[in-house]
């Protein structure tokens, strides 16, 4: 059995604080596009088949993103979760950024 790999100095960053897309305001044009999607007309809870619709991706990737806590989401019962609309704000928020 090999000993497990040790990383080098070389590769750590320093440790001055990088700024996070969480720290900037969202850009202005982010906000126009936000707007396009008229997500302040919906329920403040989505199925996954909305949320995969308005982001263009299969309910398969929706779940995912709920894994992985991209996206946060209420389970209702056994085989229903529901996103936040907030939740889904934010994410594009980021993703736009």
């Amino acid at each position: 059995m090999l000993p497990p790999a040790r990383r080098s100095n070389a590769t750590r960053t320093s440790s001055a604080r990088l700024p996070r897309a969480a720290d900037a305001a969202p850009r202005p044009e982010a906000a126009d596009f936000l707007r396009h999607l008229g997500l302040e007309r919906l329920p403040e809870l989505l199925p996954v088949a909305t949320v995969a619709e308005l982001l263009n991706v299969s309910p398969q990737t929706v779940y995912r993103l709920l894994h992985c806590g991209e996206l946060n989401g209420l389970q209702l019962h056994a085989e229903s979760i529901r996103i936040f609309k907030r939740s889904l704000i934010a994410y594009l928020e980021r993703r736009l950024l």
